[in-house]
């Protein structure tokens, strides 16, 4: 079973800025200098003691806390760069325990909005390298903890890997060890043999069991396995579903929510209190449902300010998504759905069950945006802000049983944010952000600044790549690029950015134009798995089988599991 997937051009290109920026402070690929530090005068939100530390100094060297304490006893090292904090608040960096990393150059934008560790629950090859050229500095972005692959059962969904009866899962858990993945991912229809194979292939190499709840084992299956995280609350819909429900194993994400509508509540109590003594934490990722309800305007005003920061594939995605209309009835059934999560929430946590915050891909949120979001509807859901503060803190370091970030203290890694506000009163306060601390480096509210400028100019000159492509004819502009690309390969679009382009002309009809720009893709970024399967549905569409099927196989040569390979060769047969 091969686990590569060849992309070390995808991520060179992608990982460094396309557009050199005139703006001040740090860019995609250089960093702040790491120096000494005393954050003086500041009330400290230590996440392991008394929720707030008034007039407190905090000293860090060579990116670790080494002094904590009293603004009068605190000695601060020669030479030390200090930072003003009377009046202002310091707490550990946020954490962002379901998320996933689609393209490189997100990742400043995680560190602008105060994210200084995010859990990618789908890795890829590509994510362990970025994973660990973070680590090394080579570029700006949060610490990365990176599970493996998801592993399905026999159905392959989300074009990701598959388990059968011929891929064993000790040799599934072997090679996923040996590549450096952090975790084990897995998926709703993994059999009880497969999934209780991998619970036991993974405890003989130490590696944690995270993600959904198989329907094979069910949710008392999973809590009694030693599965470390359950992902979106699955498998609480059937244990609450009750007998009323007319959707009884019928298997959707409709079919959840119409399960919500049927839920026998009288359960809750006592089902939060196994899962509290199971030590199963659950990253609820509300957001996920909140995001299907039409916005308010508070939610529209947010999403005009982050807007520029959405990568254009993305935002356009969003935009066909809100334009769907959805029926009375649809909107009360998530609305019911929504509110029975927020109290699954709510008795997990008065039972001390264990709480993370997470976001899933949050649609419609760039990186780093949407985790202050999810701390709302926690305490929305009925967590104390400082309970909240903790799900993305001190809770993610302890279900990872790693000691070393989660609070203001000595020994620990100095990931901080500084806010002009309390949240520990007000939780949306941790927007109001002024300062980030990431691994040591100190980013003052300048160069967070100019990390959103740098992106949100490159999305601007993508952007008009994409309007200029759909106004008219592209041969000037594939002229362009390839020129471009000849002259300087690392200053190319990104290769999401392009493939947007060619689908927008593949969805006009203008099937010879996007062939022209998925040439140019294809020799831009030549191990690319999806520019090859989208040169191959375009060849399709031209009625060039030849060329159809030598694009696929390419892909696959890339990637064995690009489903849209997979299923264009089926498609030939």
């Amino acid at each position: 079973m091969r686990w590569k997937n060849n992309r070390e051009a995808w991520l060179r290109l992608s990982a460094l800025v396309v557009i050199a920026m005139a703006v001040r402070g740090p860019t995609m690929d250089a960093h702040p200098e790491r120096v000494a530090l005393a954050i003086e005068n500041a009330t400290v939100i230590p996440m392991d003691g008394p929720n707030t530390l008034a007039d407190h100094t905090v000293v860090i060297e060579n990116g670790v806390i080494t002094a904590v304490g009293p603004s009068e006893r605190v000695i601060v090292p020669a030479g030390a760069t200090r930072i003003d904090g009377r009046g202002k608040y310091l707490m550990p960096g946020l954490v962002n325990m379901h998320a996933h990393v689609v393209d490189a150059v997100d990742l400043p934008l995680w560190i602008a909005n105060g994210v200084t560790t995010i859990r990618d629950l789908d890795g890829r090859d590509w994510t362990l390298e970025l994973r660990d050229r973070i680590a090394r500095r080579e570029l700006i972005g949060p610490h990365l903890i990176v599970s493996s692959r998801i592993l399905y059962g026999s159905e392959p969904q989300w074009r990701d890997t598959t388990l059968t009866a011929s891929e064993n899962a000790a040799t599934i858990v072997s090679e996923i060890a040996a590549a450096g993945y952090d975790q084990i991912k897995v998926y709703f229809q993994l059999s009880a043999e497969q999934y209780y194979g991998l619970i036991d292939a993974a405890a003989e190499h130490g590696l944690d069991v995270v993600g959904h709840v198989p329907w094979s084992v069910g949710l008392s299956g999973v809590l009694a396995s030693g599965q470390t995280t359950i992902e979106h609350l699955t498998g609480y819909d059937d244990a609450l579903e009750g007998d009323t429900s007319p959707v009884v194993g019928q298997r959707s994400q409709w079919n959840e929510i119409v399960r919500y509508q049927h839920a026998r509540l009288d359960r809750l109590p006592a089902l939060a209190k196994v899962t509290q003594r199971s030590g199963v934490w659950n990253v609820p990722t509300l957001i996920v449902h909140a995001k299907l309800l039409p916005p308010d305007e508070k939610t529209i005003s947010r999403e005009r300010g982050f807007a520029p920061y959405l990568r254009p594939e993305v935002l356009d995605d969003w935009a066909e998504r809100r334009r769907r209309e959805r029926s009375a009835d649809e909107l009360d059934a998530i609305r019911t759905a929504l509110d029975v999560r927020r109290r699954i929430v709510a008795a997990l946590h008065v039972a001390g069950a264990g709480i993370l915050a997470g976001t899933d891909g949050s649609v419609g949120s760039p990186p780093g945006f949407a985790v202050h979001e999810e701390l709302e509807l926690l305490v929305e859901a009925g967590l104390e802000p400082i309970d909240a503060l903790r799900a993305a803190t001190a809770n993610a370091a302890a279900a990872l049983r790693d000691d070393t970030f989660g609070r203001v203290a000595v020994g620990q890694r100095a990931d901080l944010l500084l806010l002009t506000g309390d949240p520990t009163a007000d939780i949306a306060n941790t927007r109001s952000i002024v300062g980030v601390i990431a691994a040591g480096a100190w980013y003052d509210a300048q160069d967070l600044a100019a990390l959103r400028a740098s992106l949100a100019e490159r999305f601007d000159a993508e952007r008009d790549l994409l309007a200029r492509v759909r106004a008219g004819d592209i041969r000037p502009v594939v002229d362009e690029l390839r020129s471009a690309h000849a002259a300087d390969p690392e200053s190319t679009f990104r290769e999401g950015a392009l493939l947007n382009a060619s689908r927008a002309l593949l969805d006009a009809d203008r099937t010879a134009e996007a062939l022209r720009l998925l040439e140019v893709v294809a020799g831009a970024f030549p191990e690319s798995t999806r520019a090859w399967s989208t040169l191959g549905a375009a060849h399709v569409r031209a009625g060039n089988t030849t060329a159809a099927r030598t694009a696929f196989e390419r892909a696959l040569e890339l990637d064995y599991q690009n489903w849209d390979a997979v299923q264009g060769l089926r498609g030939m047969e």
